[in-house]
C-alpha cells in the first residue's frame, strides 16, 4: 500500500518536473526563486538523512538488547524482539514516506506531524528496550539465586523451603527453553534437582547423561552427573547399572583430596551398600559399609562423619536381620563411642536411633535390665531436646521401657513411663509422635486392667478413641481399633456382654472394609471375641454365624483356637455346635 502511494506520488509529480525543466528562464527573479526552492528541498533531504542516521543508532541499540536477551536464554523475550522489529519496520517506512513527502514539497504541517510521530515511536521503543534490560537482569538474579541454592545441597538433598523449591523450579523451566546443546552446568544442575524433587527418574537420568556429555571434563561436574545417574538407575529398578555407575564414580575420584569429591565418594559407597542390600546380598552390603568406615572413619569433616555414622547404623541393622545380635550391639556401641558427645544435629540423630535399636536388640536377647538402662541413657542424653529428629526415638524408648516394665510385672513403673510419653508429646501434631501417644494410652489401659482398675482402663481407651478416632492414618486407625477391642474385652470381664458386643460391632463397622493387614487382624479379633460373648450367653446360632464371619475374614477356620478357648464350654456339646465344628473339619472334643 505504501509502495503504491509512493509510486502514485512520483507519477503525479512527473509533469511538474517536466514543466520546470522546459520552462524558459528569462527573469533573474524567477531564477532566484527556483534556487531558493531547491535549497529548501536539499535542507529537507539533509534533515531526513539525519533522522535516518538516528534510526540506525536506535537499530543498533535494539540489536544489542536482543543479543543480551538471547544470552539470558529467556524465550519469552522473543515476542518483544519481534514486536521491536515490527515497530522498527514501521518506523523506517514512516521515515521513507516523510522523505518522499519532503521531496515532493509537502506542506510544513505534514512534516511536523511526521516528526512528532517518529519521536513518539522512538520513545515507545526506548521504553521497551529499558523494560527488556530490566527483565534480563531479573533473569540473571534468579539464575544466580538458584545456583546458590543448588550448590548448598548435599547429595540426595532437596530444597529446604517452598520458596527455594520454587526458585529452582523456575530456573529449571528457563533451562528447558534453551536448546539442549546450549545448557550450562547450572542449567543442568537445576534440571537434576527439579527432577529429583518431582521423582521424575527418567528425566533425572537423561539430564545426568547430558551433563556428563556436555560438562564431563570438569571433575565436580562429572561427580555430580555420575551420582545422579546412579541414583536414577536405582529408582528405575536397574540395580546392576546403578552399582556400575557408583563404582565408576568411586574409581575416578576415590583418591581425591577435594572435600566435596570425598563426600560424593562416601555417599556413593553408602548408596552402593544399600543397593546391594536390596539385591539380597547382606554380606556384600556389610562389606561396602566397612569400606566407608575404613576410608573415612578418622576424618573430622562433619559431612563425612555423618556418612560413617549412617554406615555403622545400617551395618548394625543388617547384622540384626542376620540374627547376629552381639555383633549388632557392638556396632551400635561403636556409633555411640564415636559420636555420643557430638553437637552436630545429624550425628545426634544417628546416636539416638542407634541407642533405641540397641535397647530393642537387648530386649530380644532377653536382657531386660540392660535394655532399660540403654533406654534411660537415651532419655538422659536427649530428654530435654526440642529437636524433632530426636523426639521420635525418645518417645519410642519410653514406650518400649514401659512394655518391658509391664512384662516384669512392674505396672506402676510402666504406667509412669507411659505417662511421661503422654505428658511430653500429647500436644504434638507430628504423626509419628501421635502414634506413640496412642500406643502409650493403649498400653497404660492394659496395665491398669492388669491392676484390676477396669474403670481407669476404659477411660484410657476412650481417650484414644476421642483423640484419634477420626484419623485417616493407618497406624492410628489400628490403635483406635485396638483400644475399642481392649475396651470390649474389659466390659466383657465386667459382665457387660451387650455393651461389649456393641463395641465389637463398632470395630467391624469402622474398619471392616480396610485392606490394611493390621486393621484386618483387629476386625478378625472383633469377630472372634464377639462369638465368645455369644457363646458365654448360650446363643449357639449367633455364635456359629459370627465364627463363620471370622473364618471368612482370616481365610481359614482355626479349630485349635476354638477347641481350647473356655468361652465356648457352655455350648461345646450342643448338637448344632458339634455339627458346625465337624463341618469345619474339627475333630470332636472328648471330655477328660
Amino acid at each position: 500500500m505504501l509502495r503504491l502511494l509512493a509510486a502514485l506520488l512520483l507519477l503525479f509529480a512527473a509533469p511538474a518536473w517536466a514543466q520546470n525543466s522546459s520552462a524558459p528562464q528569462t527573469a533573474p527573479a524567477a531564477t532566484a526563486k527556483m534556487l531558493a526552492e531547491r535549497e529548501a528541498a536539499l535542507t529537507a533531504r539533509a534533515t531526513a538523512i539525519e533522522k535516518s542516521e538516528a534510526d540506525l543508532v536506535l537499530r543498533k541499540e535494539i540489536i544489542e538488547a536482543r543479543a543480551a536477551l538471547d544470552d539470558a536464554g529467556h524465550a519469552r523475550l522473543q515476542v518483544i524482539g519481534i514486536w521491536l522489529s515490527a515497530l522498527i519496520g514501521l518506523f523506517g517506512i514512516a521515515i521513507t514516506i516523510a522523505v518522499l513527502v519532503l521531496s515532493l514539497r509537502a506542506e510544513r504541517a505534514a512534516v511536523a506531524a511526521a516528526k512528532n510521530e517518529v519521536s513518539s515511536e522512538k520513545g515507545a521503543i526506548e521504553a521497551l528496550v529499558r523494560d527488556a534490560r530490566v527483565l534480563v537482569e531479573s533473569i540473571k538474579v534468579q539464575e544466580s539465586e538458584a545456583s546458590k541454592i543448588i550448590a548448598g545441597l548435599k547429595p540426595g538433598e532437596k530444597p529446604a523451603t517452598e520458596a527455594e523449591r520454587q526458585i529452582v523450579e523456575d530456573a529449571a523451566s528457563l533451562a528447558r527453553k534453551k536448546p539442549p546443546a546450549e545448557r550450562t552446568l547450572d542449567d543442568l544442575r537445576a534440571l537434576l534437582v527439579d527432577s529429583f524433587d518431582k521423582a521424575d527418574w527418567q528425566a533425572m537420568r537423561d539430564h545426568a547423561r547430558a551433563l556428563l556429555y556436555l560438562h564431563g571434563a570438569d571433575p565436580e561436574a562429572a561427580a555430580v552427573g555420575l551420582f545422579n545417574l546412579a541414583y536414577a538407575y536405582g529408582e528405575l529398578n536397574r540395580p546392576a547399572d546403578e552399582i556400575v555407575t557408583y563404582d565408576e564414580l568411586i574409581t575416578r575420584f576415590g583418591t581425591s583430596n577435594d572435600p566435596t569429591l570425598g563426600e560424593r565418594v562416601a555417599k556413593a559407597l553408602f548408596n552402593k551398600a544399600v543397593a546391594l542390600g536390596r539385591q539380597g546380598k547382606p554380606d556384600d552390603e556389610i562389606a561396602a559399609y566397612d569400606v566407608v568406615i575404613a576410608r573415612f572413619g578418622t576424618n573430622n569433616d562433619p559431612a563425612l562423619c555423618a556418612q560413617v555414622a549412617m554406615a555403622l547404623f545400617n551395618k548394625g541393622v543388617a547384622l540384626h536381620l542376620q540374627g547376629k545380635f552381639d555383633a549388632t550391639i557392638a556396632t551400635y556401641d561403636d556409633v555411640i563411642a564415636r559420636f555420643g558427645a557430638s553437637d552436630d544435629p545429624v550425628l545426634r540423630e544417628q546416636v539416638a536411633m542407634v541407642s533405641f535399636n540397641k535397647g530393642f536388640a537387648l530386649g530380644l536377647q532377653d536382657k531386660p535390665d540392660v535394655a532399660i538402662a540403654t533406654y534411660d541413657e537415651l532419655i538422659a542424653r536427649y530428654g530435654s531436646s526440642e529437636d524433632p529428629a530426636l523426639r521420635g526415638p525418645l518417645a519410642r524408648a519410653l514406650v518400649n521401657k514401659g512394655v518391658i516394665l509391664t512384662q516384669q510385672n512392674k505396672s506402676d513403673d510402666a504406667i509412669a513411663a507411659y505417662d511421661d510419653v503422654i505428658a511430653r508429646f500429647a500436644a504434638s501434631d507430628n504423626p509419628a509422635l501421635r502414634e506413640q501417644v496412642a500406643q502409650a494410652l493403649v498400653n497404660k489401659g492394659v496395665a491398669l486392667r492388669q491392676q484390676g482398675k477396669s474403670g481407669e482402663a476404659i477411660v484410657n481407651y476412650d481417650d484414644v478413641i476421642a483423640r484419634f478416632g477420626t484419623s485417616d492414618l493407618p497406624m492410628l486407625g489400628n490403635l483406635v481399633a485396638k483400644a475399642l477391642n481392649c475396651k470390649a474385652v474389659t466390659l466383657r470381664q465386667l459382665g457387660q456382654l451387650a455393651n461389649a458386643i456393641a463395641i465389637y460391632d463398632d470395630v467391624i463397622a469402622r474398619f471392616g472394609t480396610s485392606d490394611e493387614p493390621a486393621l484386618r487382624q483387629q476386625v478378625a479379633d472383633a469377630f472372634f471375641n464377639k462369638s465368645c460373648a455369644f457363646a458365654i450367653q448360650g446363643q449357639v446360632m449367633e455364635t456359629i454365624a459370627t465364627l463363620q464371619l471370622w473364618a471368612e475374614r482370616t481365610g481359614k477356620f482355626d479349630c485349635d483356637k476354638v477347641k481350647t478357648d473356655t468361652d465356648f464350654d457352655l455350648i461345646r456339646t450342643d448338637p448344632a455346635f458339634v455339627a458346625f465344628m465337624a463341618e469345619m473339619g474339627c475333630a470332636p472334643v472328648h471330655p477328660g
